[in-house]
């Protein structure tokens, strides 16, 4: 089930894997997480991401 929200509360609740989408590129993906969990964001340069 992939559930997807911007509703901080059930996210936290939920506790599983959180990805965060940025202008189209993956910023975070990140199991057990947090909605507002603070998360470095990727070096530009890295090609991991997008």
């Amino acid at each position: 089930v992939i559930v997807c929200t911007h509703d901080s509360n059930l996210v936290d609740r939920m506790k599983k894997r959180v990805i965060e989408i940025e202008d189209g590129v993956v910023v975070r993906d990140k199991k057990g997480s947090r909605y507002n969990e603070p998360e470095k964001k990727p070096d530009p340069e890295f090609e991991g991401y997008g």
